[in-house]
C-alpha cells in the first residue's frame, strides 16, 4: 500500500490521499469518493457543453441572454475543471517520478484553491440564473424549450451544487493534521 496511495491528490479525495490511515476499507472509501467526484465533474462538463452547443447556441433575441449565461457557465466550469486536471496531473507525475511536487505534503497555492472554488460557485450561479430565466420568463424562446431541456438544466444545477460541496470539503480537509469532518 506504500507510495501508490499518494497518487490521488487531496483536492480530488482527501480520504484516498490520507497517508496516516492506510487500511484497505478507508482507502476504498477514499477511492470511491474520488471516482464519484471525477464522474460528477465529467457528467456536468458533458451536459454543460451539450446545452451550450445544441440548446443555447443562438445569440439573437431572447436566446441571446441564454447563450451569454450558458457561455459564462461553461467557461467558468471549464476553468475549474482545467485547474483540477492540471494540478492533479502535476501531482501525479511528480509523485510517480519521485519529484518535488506533492500536494498531499504541501497545499495548493491559495490563488488556485480560490480560483477553483470561485469558478464552481460562479458556474452554479450562472446555471441558477438560466433556470430562473427559463422557468419564470414568458418569452417565446424560453417557452419553446422542451421539458427535457428544462429537466437537464435543473439536473446540471443540482450536480453543480453537489460538486461544489465535494470540492469545498476536499479543499477544507487539506492535510492530515487538519483532517476533520467539515460540511460545505
Amino acid at each position: 500500500m506504500g507510495a501508490g496511495w499518494n497518487m490521488v491528490p487531496y483536492f480530488v479525495s482527501p480520504m484516498a490521499a490520507n497517508a496516516t490511515n492506510k487500511s484497505w476499507d478507508y482507502q476504498l472509501l477514499g477511492f470511491i469518493g474520488a471516482v464519484l467526484h471525477l464522474a460528477l465533474v465529467v457528467v456536468t462538463v458533458v451536459y454543460e457543453c451539450w446545452l451550450l452547443g445544441y440548446k443555447f447556441q443562438d445569440h439573437t433575441h431572447a436566446t441571446g441572454a441564454l447563450h451569454m449565461l450558458s457561455v459564462a457557465s461553461c467557461v467558468t466550469l471549464l476553468i475549474a475543471a482545467g485547474l483540477v486536471v492540471f494540478f492533479g496531473l502535476l501531482h501525479f507525475l511528480s509523485v510517480w517520478c519521485n519529484g518535488a511536487v506533492d500536494f498531499n505534503e504541501m497545499l495548493l497555492p491559495p490563488f488556485v484553491t480560490s480560483s477553483i472554488a470561485g469558478c464552481i460557485r460562479a458556474t452554479k450561479n450562472f446555471s441558477l440564473l438560466i433556470c430562473i430565466y427559463v422557468i419564470l420568463s414568458s418569452s417565446a424562446d424560453a417557452a419553446a424549450l422542451a421539458p427535457s431541456t428544462k429537466e437537464i438544466l435543473l439536473m446540471v444545477l443540482g450536480l453543480k451544487c453537489i460538486g461544489l460541496s465535494f470540492t469545498v470539503n476536499a479543499l477544507r480537509y487539506a492535510k492530515d493534521d487538519k483532517f476533520s469532518l467539515v460540511c460545505a
